[in-house]
């Protein structure tokens, strides 16, 4: 009569993560036979991963301070082709690496390149600070550099989401490989996973540990691609401010 609580620290959050397996269950816990294998939950089942997996490097690694880019072109300057979108964005990036260098700064970063609802593509970019962003602007030579300041909750599912939101276009509109890359230097947390004997199995709604508040929207439940039930939530360290990022 067990389950399984894994624990992924990252930054300020802690990713909870509970479920049940074949090994671990509990009495009267059901696995369901209804998990759709279709091509489209198949899908959404990589979607999530994707965006858990985001999520977690986002958390780790940037902060109250960092920069979340925007990067567009001017129509003039649009690139025809995904393969000529990415070698701009490596393009720049090999800019930006040599900016940060020269002020002593260590660049860290993830990148998404994307196609929008009407094909254009245009890049996401999120890097730490510590350079201006008037340089930074001068070496995205294409168009528009808009910049947003990351949030101080240190949370950053909902980015996490939204810089995956349009993964379905890139096929569809003739991407290939990577869509998103990132920088070698980023710290990537592990997964500790601990066993839990209960009779009860794990409560339904999660519960916040002292010194941290349960992030909005971050509660999930479902069931895992095996068929038990799962669910999800991530703890936020107190800043005094529990609104939403």
């Amino acid at each position: 009569m067990a389950y399984i609580l894994a624990i992924t620290k990252a930054g300020k959050t802690i990713l909870c993560e509970k479920y049940y397996s074949s090994r671990h269950n509990k009495k009267g816990i059901v696995r369901s036979e209804n998990i759709e294998k279709t091509k489209e939950a198949q899908e959404k089942a990589n979607h999530r991963k994707a965006v858990r997996a985001m999520t977690i490097k986002l958390n780790a690694n940037f902060e109250y301070g960092d920069y979340h880019l925007v990067l567009t072109y001017r129509q003039q300057d649009r690139p025809e082709t995904a393969e000529e979108a990415k070698r701009d964005r490596e393009k720049f990036l090999r800019r930006l690496r040599t900016l940060y260098k020269k002020m002593d700064t260590e660049l860290r970063y993830v990148i998404v390149t994307e196609f929008g609802k009407r094909g254009a593509l245009h890049h996401h970019l999120v890097i730490n600070h510590g350079v201006d962003t008037l340089l930074i602007q001068k070496n995205w030579e294409k168009g528009r550099c808009q910049f947003n300041i990351m949030d101080e909750s240190g949370e950053y599912s909902k980015l996490a989401a939204y810089l995956l939101k349009n993964r379905k276009y890139w096929k569809e509109h003739g991407g290939k490989g990577r869509q998103c890359s990132s920088s070698r230097n980023l710290f990537i947390p592990e997964t500790k996973k601990y066993i839990i004997s209960t009779a009860n199995g794990y409560y339904e709604k999660p519960r916040a540990k002292k010194g941290y508040y349960i992030a909005p929207d971050t509660e999930w439940h479902g069931h895992r691609e095996d068929g038990w039930p799962y669910m999800s939530y991530i703890l936020v360290k107190e800043n005094g401010k529990r609104g939403s990022p």
